[in-house]
């Protein structure tokens, strides 16, 4: 029985990595975008409060929302953000924050399986990549691209970056 048991749970294992890896998965030859083909390719960018918005009614993590506070790319200053995967951070799924010096690599949070980073801390600060998509914004996240960073302060190098 024991046996038995520990063949199935090895099996169930196997099954369930392939998955998760293919949450995400790309074209061969796909490249992240670079900054600036982020800039170019947003319709606005802004800086965001992050907020604790409502549970999710599939899944039950509770939303992260996003509060649009300072406009650095487009005509106006979004009045909402469509986040629909973002989620704020709990025992079961911490955020890490990214590094505030690094200005290559994403947030390793893009690593975790779903391609975009998805966790956040109250409170956090984010630089918010967007397109318009009817009447509201949504992320502007190609996969492994820093759509969503977090930063220390209006301030900081990578909302400095953003600007030039």
């Amino acid at each position: 029985m024991l046996k038995q048991t520990v063949i199935a749970a090895y099996l169930g294992a196997i099954v369930t990595i392939p998955s998760s890896v293919q949450a995400c998965s790309v074209v061969r030859g796909y490249r992240v975008p670079t900054a600036l083909q982020l800039v170019e390719g947003s319709d606005a960018i802004v800086l965001a409060k992050v907020r604790a918005g409502a549970v999710h009614s599939e899944f039950g993590f509770r939303q992260a929302s996003l509060t649009p506070i300072a406009l650095l790319k487009g005509d106006g200053l979004p009045q909402q953000i469509s986040c629909e995967y973002c989620a704020i951070s709990s025992r079961r799924r911490k955020a890490v924050a990214s590094n505030p010096r690094d200005l290559q690599k994403p947030n390793p949070d893009v690593f975790s399986g779903g391609c975009n980073r998805q966790v956040f801390d109250k409170g956090m600060l984010v630089v918010a990549f967007l397109k318009k998509k009817d009447n509201t914004y949504v992320v502007n996240a190609p996969p492994f691209a820093r759509a969503l960073e977090d930063v220390p302060s209006p301030n900081a190098l990578w909302v400095k970056a953003i600007k030039i």
